[in-house]
């Protein structure tokens, strides 16, 4: 066993990337705990996936999430080690009140938490 969750998470979905951009994969999730939904980042060290970071409550509720690697350099065959892009999260969230479409923001790993990207 690499990973196991905490008791109290229930793991609705999971992806990998390289969010951090250090050339290994990480395991980010939406989770859900007694508190609601959250984003977790799981990286591996020393052998295992552990803990890097797990977000208080997101509202609107998030519904999925999905990891893209953008290129933001331009230039076409690009490595992701070497352009100015990254792996990016994608997160679809519940309808504000009043509305019938699904939000989706961008958010970014800034070496402590992540930054959501688009207003």
């Amino acid at each position: 066993m690499v990973y196991h969750s905490r008791t109290k998470w229930t793991i609705v979905e999971a992806c990998l990337g390289d969010t951090d951009h250090n050339g290994l994969p990480e395991v980010v999730t939406l989770v859900d705990d007694t508190d609601g939904r959250h984003v977790g980042l799981f990286a591996y060290f020393g052998g295992e996936y552990r803990e890097r970071l797990v977000t208080s409550e997101i509202t609107p509720k998030p519904l999925e999430i999905d990891i893209v690697h953008l290129n933001l350099s331009g230039k076409p065959g690009d490595t992701p080690a070497d352009d100015l892009g990254g792996d990016f999260i994608f997160v679809t969230q519940e309808p504000p009140a009043g509305q019938t479409q699904p939000l989706t923001s961008v958010w970014r790993w800034n070496g402590f938490s992540f930054t959501q990207v688009n207003p």
